[in-house]
């Protein structure tokens, strides 16, 4: 973090260090990763960025994150399902924070993605793979129907 133009970790070592750097840090590593990810311009090495910054223990800053994520000047479309996929299954409440962000910006995600029906499916999937009560089910059901509409081959005007 002293000089972040130089990254001396090993690029098969990076996923690890950067997921236990924020897991065990805070705001200031989780900062130092957002904006490692705003200069780097390799695929691969955002998507481990991304990986790391999935790990936060606060809820504030995987909330922050998923906005952000939601920003499509700060993240492609192509990778926001990698977002969501993440904080959904590498933290342990991010699977019920990506719920609830998918249910409180779902128009806007859905306006989103209208063309990209892959990337609403993993984002859809991520969220729910984990899933197991009955509840959590219907609540699905209930907040998604639009989604449903398009699993099952209708696609409605938007």
């Amino acid at each position: 973090m002293n000089s972040p133009s130089t990254n001396n970790i090993p690029p098969d070592f990076r996923n690890i260090v950067y997921y236990y750097g924020v897991y065990n840090g805070g705001e200031k590593e989780w900062d130092f990763l957002y904006n490692q990810y705003l200069t780097s311009t390799v695929a691969s090495e955002r998507t481990k960025l991304f990986y790391g910054m999935s790990a936060s223990q606060e809820t504030w800053l995987i909330d922050r994150y998923l906005h952000r994520a939601l920003n499509k000047t700060i993240v492609k479309d192509q990778d926001f399902s990698f977002v969501v996929q993440y904080v959904s299954n590498n933290n342990a409440a991010g699977r019920y924070l990506a719920f609830s962000f998918l249910k409180e910006k779902w128009a806007e995600i859905s306006d989103r993605f209208t063309k990209s029906f892959f990337t609403l499916k993993r984002v859809f999937e991520a969220i729910t793979s984990g899933f197991s009560r009955e509840y959590e089910l219907e609540m699905t059901k209930i907040n998604f129907g639009r989604l449903t509409l398009l699993m099952n081959g209708y696609f409605p005007e938007f």
